[in-house]
């Protein structure tokens, strides 16, 4: 389907953006948007399995980033 020629959405067949909006976000997105929960995590890295790991610090980010690294590998 995506590299179908007659779906004007396939970016491997037609230049440029596609002629609309690829996605939309749902209800509990923009719900989250309006009212964001309180939390004093900054950043976030995905662990894999559908697993996050949220970091208050920079530091502790980026040894985050290095552990799911380490997991991918």
């Amino acid at each position: 389907m995506e590299h179908d020629p007659d779906n004007p959405y396939s970016t491997y067949t037609h230049e440029g953006l596609p002629p609309g909006p690829i996605a939309n976000p749902g209800v509990k997105s923009l719900d989250a948007v309006m009212a964001p929960s309180r939390s004093r995590y900054l950043f976030f890295v995905a662990r894999g399995e559908g697993r996050h790991a949220f970091s208050e610090t920079y530091e502790s980010h980026v040894a985050a980033v290095r552990d799911a690294g380490a997991r991918w590998k």
